[in-house]
């Protein structure tokens, strides 16, 4: 009989030390960190799905639904700027002019505003996407006839605003037409020499000097194929400009010649791109913040693999030599101290737009991101920890 306490007593003993090796090694895995350690998400300042960031004098500017909010140098917080009639679908800053793309009754148009926040509606309409490069403003337009579709990419400068087509194409609606091409205005980038317009099938570029002439397609051995889908465009530095495709393919433009340099593992892209300084005395950035996204994703999606992905450049500013994507936290040099914490916050939002504030308007170099559906989320200290959540 004591023989049988005795044994149990050891099986409830080996039943206890079995129980916290499994507590142990649970709260290790990214699903119970969210349980046992999380902070509970925040509700966004800015909700919605915010539009892309944008500098513009000694500010930063993002929008969401009707609304444009503004982040002014070293207040260290977000507060409504203005309101116009309907959705603000797109930002751009050039030296001196904002402007939003805007939907009226659902036809795209700009306005443009001065410094002093005064506005003026611009002559374009069938608006898709606005991007700036200095003081040139680049108007993507897209008109819809039955099922062909027309593409025009517009040039203007802020100083005098007479648009410009740089380039025209066409294709038809829900074609399996191999040969047809969706030129939808994505991004647009420069170099020393070129300026570089991201559209879903190419890359097009023209030398600087030359702006309002035809801008004609990067040859690419590795992107012959069509709808490679291009959905973002950064500048790396003076000499590099980066490009994402929507599966993850990273390339390297350097003077008008490409370069395939990274995939992304089993993933598609969001078109996000942004760079991160280590410190606000460097000359150049140390890393590529890159979107990430699950094939499918909608408001229930609870996928830890969206967030964003980090890959290393050089002391150049170019991508690092068979450089890899890695999550955020899993290197030394990262964008944040914590995996696991990334993981089970913003590394479950899609995020469509991502910026490293500039020192002169934040010291800190704040890091924030628009996600899909959840607003506005930065990397702050909250609650005694760095960790990224929703804007307040």
């Amino acid at each position: 009989m004591d023989k049988v306490k005795i044994m149990k007593r050891f099986l409830i003993k080996l039943l206890i030390l079995f129980s916290i090796v499994f507590l142990f090694d649970a709260c290790s895995d990214p699903v119970f960190f969210i349980i046992h350690e999380e902070t509970p998400a925040l509700k966004p300042l800015i909700n919605g799905s915010p539009t892309n960031f944008v500098i513009f004098g000694d500010a930063m500017y993002v929008a969401s639904g009707k609304k444009i909010f503004i982040y002014r140098k070293n207040t260290n917080k977000w507060v409504e700027w203005t309101k116009l009639g309907d959705y603000v679908g797109c930002l751009a800053a050039t030296q001196n002019s904002l402007y939003a793309f805007y939907l009226v009754n659902n036809n795209g148009r700009i306005r443009q505003f001065d410094n002093t926040g005064n506005g003026v509606d611009l002559s374009l309409t069938n608006v898709q996407s606005i991007y700036a490069l200095d003081d040139d403003l680049f108007v993507g337009v897209r008109v819809t006839n039955g099922n062909d579709f027309t593409y025009s990419i517009l040039h203007t400068k802020e100083s005098i605003i007479d648009f410009k087509s740089v380039f025209e194409g066409s294709s038809k609606k829900n074609s399996d037409d191999p040969t047809v091409y969706d030129y939808t205005l994505n991004g647009a980038a420069y170099d020393n020499n070129n300026y570089y317009l991201c559209t879903y099938s190419s890359i097009f570029y023209v030398n600087k000097t030359n702006v309002d002439s035809d801008f004609v397609s990067i040859p690419n051995s590795d992107s012959d194929k069509k709808f490679i889908g291009f959905t973002g465009i950064i500048n790396l530095n003076a000499n590099y400009v980066a490009a994402i495709t929507n599966s993850g393919d990273l390339f390297q433009i350097e003077d008008a010649n490409i370069e395939k340099k990274a995939s992304f593992d089993k993933r598609n892209s969001t078109g996000a791109l942004a760079l991160w300084y280590k410190d606000k005395s460097d000359a150049e950035p140390s890393l590529l913040l890159v979107g990430r996204k699950e094939y499918y994703y909608s408001s229930t999606t609870t996928a830890y693999s969206n967030g964003y992905l980090e890959i290393a450049l050089n002391p150049s500013g170019g991508i690092q030599t068979n450089a890899v994507f890695t999550e955020p936290g899993k290197n030394k040099l990262s964008s944040i101290d914590n995996n696991d914490r990334y993981v089970s916050s913003i590394g479950k939002k899609p995020v469509n737009h991502m910026i490293q504030t500039p020192a002169v308007i934040d010291e800190k170099m704040t890091l924030f991101a628009s996600t899909q559906q959840n607003g506005v989320w930065s990397y702050r200290i909250r609650q005694g920890v760095m960790q990224w959540n929703a804007e307040q």
